[in-house]
């Protein structure tokens, strides 16, 4: 009986030993699953700060292209605003220049105006006197026809 009582004290101890076992298979079990999860994870994780640099990288080069497109047309906004500066000038000068000629012009106009009123004057003068003496001829010579 001894073998008997040898299996019936070992059965448990087995049975205990297996039991173990399975549980450290289930765990080990469960390990590998969390250890497949994290490695996801992680691989999860090691893309998106892949993405996320190449993001950074595309943003960083907008961002410069940005700079330099702003650069350049700030540069071009300041060369348009010194040309219109120029350009106001120019018409500044150009409408004081056309404000004294025309000022001369009616100046001069002013002066031609006065001297044709006055030659039309003297004319009108010289018509009057010229009339007269005819006036006064004709009279002189129709009486002197009527005294012949």
């Amino acid at each position: 009986m001894e073998d008997s009582e040898f299996h019936q004290e070992k059965f448990p101890t087995i049975s205990n030993l297996f039991s173990e076992i399975s549980e450290m298979q289930h765990q080990l079990k469960e390990n590998y699953k969390i250890k497949l999860e994290l490695e996801n994870e992680l691989s999860q994780r090691k893309r998106i700060d892949e993405e996320s640099r190449a993001v950074i990288i595309s943003l960083e080069e907008q961002l410069a292209n940005s700079k330099t497109a702003t650069e350049r047309l700030s540069e071009e906004l300041e060369r348009e605003i010194k040309e219109r500066k120029r350009i106001e000038e120019e018409f500044r000068t150009a409408k004081i220049s056309f404000e004294e000629q025309l000022s001369n012009y009616n100046a001069e106009k002013e002066l031609i105006t006065n001297k044709l009123r006055h030659q039309r004057q003297t004319f009108k003068q010289a018509l009057d006197n010229l009339q007269e003496r005819f006036n006064t001829l004709n009279d002189l010579t129709t009486d002197d026809f009527r005294s012949l």
